[in-house]
């Protein structure tokens, strides 16, 4: 909010949570609650960075959780600004800034940079992903998918992917339980939407698993001890991860991504595969 004004120069989602994660994600609740049709979206797995405009200084605004890029101790926002100049050029910004400023509206996009931010997902190259078109006001108002596919077609850009529409419960479960066990998917996971806007998320199994591993690589990078660990590793190939882990550089296991270590884990799986089939 700009304090002058009073205006909201910037407006991102209401909180929401994972299926699960609250009664009122939890499955039980869902088969009561939702409103279909229920559409589902694809969750890219970067940070959420959002592009307002303030109509006193009539200059655009970028914030990353709830920082503007001018706060300094705040890197997410500055990159925010950042990677928006490196994609578009000064015609594309001109547009969006009227856009942001006569549809009273902010623009709210996944942030991906794999060289500065890398999480769980491996991606190649820095991009912003248009997510949604929030209304600059306290309650929470956004423009329709269809609006926001137009401007990002426009904009030459990516948007989120509508993955499947739903319209009974029975379907939306048929397709919940078999994305959920299917570790195939190399996803963070999607984002589920009711008709009446209610919103949840659904982390997938490869990302869940791998999250987890991201945790383990910690405690053996602070060589703490992973007693514990070791009991609730529960899979072979959990196993296999953290053994391979304990014969690595304690100072690559430190100074690597998860992204990194689970590359060079799978190099040394398909070696080894490599030679049983050579000494079958």
């Amino acid at each position: 909010i700009n304090m002058t004004s009073k205006q909201i120069v910037s407006r991102s989602y209401n909180k929401f949570f994972n299926i699960d994660e609250r009664p009122e994600t939890r499955m039980q609740h869902l088969v009561n609650h939702l409103q279909f049709p229920v559409t589902v979206y694809d969750k890219a797995n970067g940070y959420l960075g959002t592009v307002g405009f303030n109509e006193i200084k009539d200059e655009l605004v970028f914030t990353s959780k709830s920082y503007t890029s001018h706060v300094k101790q705040n890197q997410h926002a500055a990159w925010v600004e950042e990677l928006f100049y490196a994609t578009f050029d000064d015609v594309q910004v001109d547009y969006i800034k009227s856009y942001v400023r006569d549809n009273h509206v902010s623009l709210v996009f996944e942030v991906i940079l794999p060289e500065k931010d890398p999480h769980i997902i491996t991606y190649d190259h820095d991009q912003l992903i248009l997510l949604d078109i929030v209304k600059r006001q306290l309650s929470y108002e956004k423009e329709p998918f269809a609006e926001v596919k137009r401007l990002s077609e426009q904009l030459g850009m990516r948007c989120k992917q509508q993955v499947a529409v739903f319209h009974d419960w029975t379907s939306f479960y048929k397709w919940y339980q078999s994305v959920s066990h299917d570790d195939t998917i190399k996803e963070e996971g999607y984002v589920i939407e009711d008709n009446s806007g209610f919103m949840t998320k659904l982390k997938l199994s490869y990302y869940q698993f791998w999250k987890q591993m991201r945790s383990i690589k910690q405690r053996v990078a602070d060589k703490r001890s992973t007693q514990k660990y070791m009991q609730a590793l529960q899979t072979a190939e959990q196993a296999r991860f953290y053994t391979w882990l304990l014969q690595q550089d304690p100072v690559n296991v430190r100074n690597s991504s998860i992204i990194e270590l689970r590359s060079q884990f799978e190099q040394t799986e398909a070696a080894h595969l490599n030679n049983d089939g050579i000494n079958a």
